[in-house]
């Protein structure tokens, strides 16, 4: 009991009857001590477990990407998708039949080999992907300059898996109006283009801009419609970034529905698979029994020296 009184008198605490109802400042202490011991406790202990998750066999798919362009010959990609845990390489499908059919003449597209190009050093890069050749399907029969009429793609492999795919080509829409301003407090300009959009019907475009040459990689690559400015003259712009004795090359391509929506879901994709906090994203496919892109378009390029 002397040492009890002792303690309380020293520590300030009230009677025993007090204390039992008002934990004293020494008690707060130690309870918090004792909290602090048991979390550093607790954090030493090792509590990840491993957990072993078993994925279904990836089924591969074909891909295709065929791009139609008036007076270009016709081109043909065929590969196989991997799984997302397998080396980056293509498998290039070589031992299919090809057939593109216009207007009831049907055109047989045959395998083509290409030396990988090592004398071009920025695209040394990608060699360990495409390995020593590249493979495509080809004709050395232009695509015919017809806006109206449909293509239509069939390919079957020789283990029997086929695919089909049907597009057009929209008519070439020009620019007609390229034209640069410069900052009055600094010696840069920005550049601006402007098209004029047809009312009667849903068009999609894809402006790509390169400097120099069209080697470089683009300064800018995107896509739009013309949901927003349909019938009205559509600018496209740049930032204060070129100089005098610049060269600037516009590429402006009319794509078609399907192909707008393949590029905007391809690059939610791209975004997604760097990133684990992006939204998911599916590519958007126009292929029967497979995935990938089968498209026409019409180019107009224009070249102007910044002065």
């Amino acid at each position: 009991y002397m040492n009890l009184h002792v303690w309380e008198k020293k520590s300030g605490c009230p009677d025993m009857s007090a204390r039992n109802k008002v934990r004293c400042p020494q008690a707060q202490w130690h309870a918090v001590v004792c909290g602090l011991l048991l979390a550093v406790c607790l954090g030493a202990c090792n509590l990840n477990r491993p957990i072993d998750i078993e994925l279904p066999p990836y089924q591969p798919e074909l891909v295709v990407e065929c791009y139609l362009q008036p007076g270009a010959p016709y081109l043909l990609v065929l590969t196989e998708s991997s799984s997302y845990f397998d080396p980056a390489r293509l498998t290039f499908i070589q031992d299919a039949e090809v057939v593109i059919e216009h207007k009831g003449i049907r055109q047989s597209l045959e395998p083509t080999y290409l030396p990988f190009p090592d004398n071009v050093p920025e695209l040394q890069i990608l060699k360990p992907i495409v390995g020593e050749q590249l493979f495509f399907y080809a004709s050395a029969q232009l695509v015919p300059e017809d806006y109206e009429s449909e293509f239509s793609l069939e390919i079957r492999t020789a283990d029997g898996r086929s695919l089909q795919a049907t597009t057009f080509i929209p008519p070439p829409v020009v620019m007609e109006e390229i034209e640069w301003k410069f900052d009055e407090q600094d010696s840069l300009a920005f550049v601006i283009t402007r098209i004029q959009d047809d009312p009667d019907k849903a068009n999609f475009y894809r402006r790509v801009l390169h400097k120099n040459s069209l080697a470089n990689n683009p300064e800018q690559d995107f896509s739009v419609s013309d949901e927003l400015l349909n019938g009205q003259k559509i600018p496209f712009g740049t930032g204060y970034d070129y100089k005098r004795g610049d060269t600037l090359i516009f590429s402006l391509y009319h794509i078609t529905e399907a192909y707008y929506h393949f590029l905007e879901t391809r690059d939610a994709a791209i975004t997604a698979n760097l990133s684990p906090f992006a939204q998911p994203a599916v590519v958007r496919s126009n292929i029967a029994g497979g995935i990938g892109i089968f498209t026409g378009f019409s180019l107009d390029r224009q070249e102007v020296i910044i002065e």
